[in-house]
């Protein structure tokens, strides 16, 4: 199901480039961001990946 949602995707995003362009830079300025909130809250980030805590 997610295969086929991701082909529509991919398939709308052909059709537009502009849309595809701005959407993913958006995505990536959005990633950015969350990854800093994470960083700053890093107790939080180690209760979701246990394998970072090396104690």
């Amino acid at each position: 199901m997610h295969h086929i949602c991701l082909a529509i995707v991919q398939r709308w995003s052909l059709r537009h480039k502009v849309w595809q362009r701005a959407i993913y830079d958006t995505a990536l300025i959005h990633t950015n961001i969350i990854h800093n909130v994470e960083d700053a809250s890093a107790p939080h980030h180690r209760l979701w990946w246990p394998a970072d805590s090396s104690r």
